[in-house]
């Protein structure tokens, strides 16, 4: 049995990806999100679709901060996570 973890504290604010521009970092030539902007308010269930290769699973892998964009910025709740 796993332990229990404990509740994760509620984000409460807008998450935003303005203009953001990323590659693969082992692949530097083949450009994933271009321009790509979303905000998601507070709150509600957001779902991602596309064929493989559209980039969900990279704009997933920059909310987790498990890679950073090359342009553009990553907000939630009024913060830039690179800083």
């Amino acid at each position: 049995m796993f332990p229990k973890s404990p509740d994760l504290e509620k984000i409460m604010g807008r998450t935003e990806f303005q203009n953001i521009q990323f590659y693969y970092p082992l692949r530097p030539e083949v450009k994933v999100l271009r321009n790509f902007s979303l905000q998601i308010e507070a709150g509600l269930k957001v779902a991602l679709a596309g064929p493989s290769g559209s980039g969900k699973f990279s704009v997933l892998a920059l909310l987790l901060r498990f890679d950073d964009p090359r342009e553009g910025k990553l907000i939630i709740v009024k913060k830039d996570m690179r800083e």
